[in-house]
Order: C-alpha cells, then structure tokens, then sequence
C-alpha cells in the first residue's frame, strides 16, 4: 500500500480524488494551525504539496445520486461515500488511512 503512494508521489501513477479533497485537507490543515500543531507556513506549504500532487481530481455532481445512494444504506458519511462510489466508478482499489472506511469498502487497500 505505501508502494502506491509512493507510486502516486513520484509521479508514476496518477491518484484520483473527489474534489471535496480540497475543501476536506483545507479544514484538517486550519484546525492544526488553530491548535498549534502547525504553523501557517507549514500549513500552506502542506497544502501547495497538494496542489503540486499528481491527483486528478473529479468533480463531485455527477457522483452525488450514488454517494447518497450508499451513505443512505449503510454507515458511511455522505463525503466518505464519494470516495468509494469513484473507486467504483473509476474500477480502482480505494487507498486510505481511514480504518473505518476502509472496512466497509471491499475494494480499500489501508496504508497506515
């Protein structure tokens, strides 16, 4: 699984991300900065690694209907869900840190 991101890091593979990555990494990166876990700088700097990143990113309308769809039948958060239905979509593993999520995706490889 790190030899994915690793993958993905060095530019020999191309990531996929609904782009409510922006918003969701954005939010992660104001709360450290809040609680002095980062400084703004770094926080920013953390960000344009993003930015910089081999990740396509997809829009999220035409996945919605799904992503309810499956948030609506099982315990997946709606943004989680958006996650999964574009693995899906895309027929790709869907790679996360997130225990939890990669639990109820069939398809999840988990990286810790």
């Amino acid at each position: 699984a790190a030899d994915i991101l690793d993958q993905i890091a060095a530019g020999a593979t191309v990531g996929h991300a609904p782009d409510l990555l922006v918003p969701e990494v954005s939010s992660a990166l104001a709360l450290a900065v809040r609680t002095e876990r980062r400084s703004l700088e770094d926080a920013q700097s953390l960000f344009g690694l993003l930015t910089a990143s081999p990740i396509e990113l997809h829009l999220t309308a035409p996945l919605a209907p799904a992503a309810i769809r499956l948030s609506a039948g099982s315990t997946l958060s709606a943004y989680d869900s958006f996650y999964a239905v574009l693995a899906a979509v895309l027929e790709l593993p869907l790679v996360t840190a997130d225990r939890r999520l990669a639990a109820a995706v069939p398809s999840a490889v988990l990286v810790a």
